[in-house]
């Protein structure tokens, strides 16, 4: 019979979910507390940053995809490229109009004057 040599075999150890669990409960209290000590903007960059760890990790370990051929891991990745294009598109758009709000209201302040 021949070999598959695209897939690996996983470890027969638990100890490496074990240990990746811990890590990702961590990053969760790690979140909760940059969410309420306020940080702004900053804050929030961290919670994402932080969170995209954790689901890279999550996806790595506990889907396996550490274990799948490159094709595969793209497939399951791509849509964390979809969500960043949103997440971009957002941040611009708040960016933006926030400028033109202010110009708006500096316009329209002086017009009732």
């Amino acid at each position: 019979m021949a070999e598959n040599k695209h897939f690996r075999e996983p470890p027969l150890s638990y100890f490496p979910y074990v240990i990746v669990f811990f890590i990702i409960s961590a990053i969760s209290f790690v979140n909760v507390g940059i969410f309420y000590l306020n940080w702004g903007g900053f804050g929030s960059f961290l919670i994402i940053l932080l969170s995209s760890l954790q689901v890279i990790l999550l996806a790595l370990y506990f889907m396996y995809l550490r274990y799948e051929d490159k094709l595969t891991v793209a497939f399951a990745l791509m849509p964390l490229f979809f969500i960043f294009l949103l997440i971009l598109g957002n941040v611009m758009d708040i960016h933006f109009s926030k400028e033109g709000l202010i110009e708006y209201q500096k316009n329209a302040n002086t017009i009732n004057k």
